[in-house]
Formats: structure tokens, sequence, C-alpha cells
């Protein structure tokens, strides 16, 4: 080959971009074209590298073996195939010269570095098909989710893996797209748990910035094709990112609402909410208080025992810190007028002990001074969903499951859950 470095960069590009047949077909033709050796075994390496990105993107790693939990495959899997890559480019990485052609030691010169990368490369996917994994179980579970665990696994893939060849920057973007707009998905949920507007609205632009930057390379190389050919299908895994952070962005609309009200009018807020989302969750509680019949419906956050907490909007950061509250903070209800029922909330929930705060199950609590009733669910640690009824109510009311499908909305267990393709 007259360009070695030309080939390679194109081909790392098309991989990058989701264009698995045309890399394969580029690497075929210059593998039967050159001489068996060196170069040869690596390009049959490459082919290697090219299916296991293509079943990686589009989750063929996640296979039901039971009901209750996921493993990946054991034969073929995209775990071996990483797993096989990595030996293999170790192994020629330590092959010693064997021929004086000055030819075959400039390809040798330029292949070792890229093989040493791309075993950091492929130690680096299996790492995050184990994360995906337990994102998925986590999923399906019945517990609430430590996402600061889950982002601080993804930061350590990022600091661990670094591929610095110049040959690799398609790939190496690919990957770091894809593991910092995970990484601050994460993290704006992690923010979002603690009721903390300014960081978690960082990490959702954060988050779009690399989904964005990602998309826009895709869009380039899609640009090149001739305009009557079909682009290629956008692979699982990048779609269910997106979704993600579309998920994040609604959840972040209705926990942050009074305060994001206050910077519009109603009819502008009710404008945005149902141009930018897939889902109003807002509407969805508004309609939810009414179809149940209930005397009001409220988002109740605990900021007990939380440090630095100040507030959930904007603070200068020169302001000095008010004292902690010792007690349960509204964050929106349907009715917006309560009354002083929040005296009622408080003492409701912490009536519940801890072996009953399940994200999966309600807990009822009733009154019988005040003739009321209080249906809970945890949708984040901290973070309540109240439903409060005039007189007796029965734990298996009609309604529970209407609420109990819009509190899994919030918590978002079922896009985690969407990570296994369904046949």
């Amino acid at each position: 080959m007259e360009d070695l470095d030309k080939f390679l960069s194109d081909f790392f590009c098309l991989v990058s971009t989701f264009c698995y047949d045309k890399a394969k077909e580029m690497v075929e033709r210059e593998r039967v074209m050159s001489r068996p050796g060196y170069l040869r075994a690596f390009f049959i390496q490459l082919l290697t590298l090219c299916e296991a990105e293509k079943t990686y993107y589009n989750l063929g790693f996640l296979s039901t073996k039971t009901k209750i939990f996921v493993n990946l495959r054991k034969d073929s899997s995209v775990r071996t195939m990483y797993d096989g890559l990595r030996l293999e480019l170790h192994r020629l990485e330590g092959l010693p010269s064997s021929s004086n052609d000055p030819v075959a030691l400039e390809i040798e010169k330029t292949v070792t570095p890229l093989a040493s990368q791309l075993c950091h490369f492929s130690t680096a996917r299996q790492q995050l098909i184990d994360l995906y994994e337990k994102i998925y179980n986590l999923g399906i579970g019945t517990k609430h989710i430590k996402y600061e665990e889950l982002r601080g696994q993804v930061e350590a893939i990022i600091e661990m893996h670094v591929l610095p060849h110049p040959l690799l920057s398609s790939i190496r973007n690919c990957i770091t797209w894809e593991c910092e707009s995970l990484m601050h998905c994460l993290g704006a949920q992690t923010k979002m748990e603690e009721w903390t507007m300014l960081p978690s609205l960082m990490n959702l632009h954060a988050a779009h910035g690399r989904l964005t930057q990602w998309e826009k390379s895709i869009q380039v190389k899609e640009s090149w094709k001739i305009g009557f050919l079909k682009s290629p299908t956008q692979p699982l895994l990048y779609q269910w990112l997106w979704r993600f952070r579309a998920h994040l962005v609604n959840k972040f609309t209705l926990y942050f609402y009074s305060t994001l009200a206050q910077q519009t009018t109603p009819q502008e807020m009710r404008n945005y909410l149902s141009s930018k989302n897939n889902t109003d969750l807002y509407i969805k509680l508004h309609n939810l208080q009414k179809k149940c019949m209930a005397g009001f419906v409220a988002l109740v956050f605990d900021p007990r025992g939380l440090p630095g907490w100040r507030g959930p909007g904007y603070f200068h950061p020169e302001r000095p810190a008010e004292a902690l509250p010792d007690h349960y903070v509204l964050m929106l209800s349907q009715p917006v007028k309560m009354g002083e029922r929040m005296v009622g909330v408080s003492r409701a929930l912490d009536g519940r002990s801890a072996e009953l705060i399940s994200p999966d199950k309600p807990y009822l609590f009733y009154n019988s001074e005040e003739k009321c009733s209080y249906l809970m669910w945890s949708i984040d640690p901290r973070v309540n969903f109240v439903v409060f009824y005039e007189g007796k109510r029965e734990d298996k009311s009609a309604n529970i499951p209407q609420i109990s499908e819009f509190c899994s909305q919030m918590r978002g267990t079922s896009l985690l859950a969407s990570l296994k393709p369904s046949k």
C-alpha cells in the first residue's frame, strides 16, 4: 500500500461513524492484496474490531438467561471478541522484527503502537459492557440505584484508557463522547436526587454538548455519501443515550418546575414543555390528581443530613448559607395550595419504617385524628411522591397501578431496562 496511514485513518473513521460494512470491505480488499505477515495479521484483527463494534453499539452483548438476571453470551460473545482481539494485538505488539525489508520495518513501526493502544481500547470496551450490564440489572431491580457510583466507574474508564495516537482520533472521539455523555447524564441524576438546580443543569448541558458533537461527526460522514444512498441506521446504544438525556430533561423540568416557572409566563412554560419534551411529566401529574380524585398530589424532598444544601435554585457563592432545614420541603404540588397539610405529610413520611421505604411499593398511612389517608412512593432516596385522600383509603385502590406507573416514569427504571433490545 502506498499510504497506510490514510487507509487506517479512513478505516477508523468509518468504524466510528457506524459504517461497518464499508469498513469491512476496505480491509478485506487490502487484506487479499497484502503479503502474508505482520500487516495481514493486523488486518484480520481490524475485521474482528469492526464486527465487535457493530455488535456492541447494537447492544448485542445483552441476552436474557433468566427472568431476573442478564448474562453475557458464552459463545461468540462480544466480550469474547474483545478479549480475543486484545490478546492477538498484544501478541502482535510483542513480535520481534523478522525482516530487513525497509518497507516491512516501516509498516511494523506504524502498526505496533496502534496495536498497543487498541489493547487499551478493547479493555475499555469490556469494562463498559460490564457497566451497561450492571445498569440493566439495576433497572429491573427493586432498590434505589447508586448513580454516583456508576458515574465514578465511567470516570475511571475515561481516565484509565487514553488513545493518543493521531490515527485513532476518530474512535477516541467516539468512545470519549459516549463515556462523557453517559457520565454527565449520571451526574445530572445524582444532582437531581439532591435537588440542586445549577449542577443538574450544567450536567445536562454537558451531556447534550457531547451528544451533539457525536451527532455532527456522524452527519459529516453521511454527507460524503451519494444522495440516493440510504444512510446507516443509528445503532441502539447511541439512540439509548439520547433517550436517557431526554428523560433527565423531563425529570429536571418536573423537579425544578416551581423555580423555572418564576422565570417565564405560564403559557410560555406550557408551550416549552409540549414542544421540547417527549413526555410532559408536569401535565401528567396535573391530570393524575384529577383522575385519582385525590385531595392533592405532591413531590416532597428530605434535605436532612445533606451537607451544604441551600435550596433548589440559584445562590451567589458569597451569600451566607442558612441553617439546614430539619423538616421535609415541598417541591411541587397539585393543586398548588395545600393549606396546612405539610405537617401531616411530614408525620406520614416519618411514620414509615426503613424496611418499608422501597421504590416499587406504595406505603399507606392513615391519620385517625384528621381522618385522612396518605399514599406514598419513594422516587429517589430523598424524594417522595405523596397522594392525599380525605377519609380512609385502602392500599388496594384501583388507582394504585396508574400512580405506580407514573412514579416508575419519574424514576426512569424502564429506560434503564430498555438497554436489553426487545425481540
